[in-house]
């Protein structure tokens, strides 16, 4: 496990610190499993990574149907839905795709996948509410978090962005200082509420799958 120690504008940012579970502490418990380009990704090993995440996932947070009572079921985001939506996504630019958001009684949680190519602009991005949790599928990138966000402004209200995805915070350029880390294939984050972060830059295509916990239901539920 590694802490880190980002230089924040505001208190919070240096209590609410991000926490990056390499890959390497991963696989005490769970094969270790390289990325290979999606092309050449077989069915098999697909649906193995897509579990390793399940399994990862489900120490944080539990995926209930019903709402204010015990869970009766569990939702399935299945390996065939997420390899199709991948395939789907544009080539050049950034697609951040809710796949389920749901009411798991008292708070919601959600499931999503995000592609940034390289060639895409990254931009930078503050939850006031969300907390969040990566698991990389593919690829690799430089992951800064804390610091301040350069040139911020807050997320339109009535935007999907703000709707489906991010609820309330801020959105910028860049950000200065903050602490810079790699992160790539097999790695695991967890970016609290109040913690900017934003990638620096990615090599190749970088893709990953985020759970997305909204303890004030701030998100669209689907």
């Amino acid at each position: 496990m590694v802490w880190g120690t980002p230089l924040g504008r505001e208190s919070r940012y240096r209590s609410n610190l991000p926490l990056i579970l390499p890959r390497r502490a991963v696989g005490r418990r769970l094969r270790s499993w390289r990325a290979a380009p999606m092309s050449t990704h077989t069915s098999r090993e697909f649906h193995m990574h897509l579990l390793k995440f399940a399994a990862i996932a489900s120490a944080f947070v539990a995926l209930p149907v019903s709402s204010g009572a015990p869970a009766r079921s569990a939702v399935v985001v299945s390996a065939a839905d997420v390899a199709s939506l991948l395939k789907s996504m544009p080539a050049t630019s950034v697609s951040d795709q809710q796949m389920r958001m749901i009411d798991a009684g008292g708070y919601n949680v959600g499931v999503g996948v995000v592609q940034r190519p390289q060639v895409a602009t990254q931009t930078a991005i503050e939850h006031d509410k969300l907390t969040e949790v990566y698991y990389v599928l593919e690829g690799s990138g430089t992951l800064v978090t804390g610091g301040a966000i350069t040139n911020a402004k807050p997320i339109p209200s009535t935007s999907r962005v703000y709707k489906d995805l991010a609820g309330p915070g801020d959105i910028g350029s860049a950000i200065d200082g903050g602490e810079r880390r790699r992160v790539s294939a097999g790695d695991v984050v967890i970016i609290p509420s109040g913690v900017p972060h934003w990638f620096s830059d990615v090599q190749g295509t970088i893709r990953y799958m985020v759970v997305r916990v909204d303890p004030e239901r701030v998100l669209t539920t689907k």
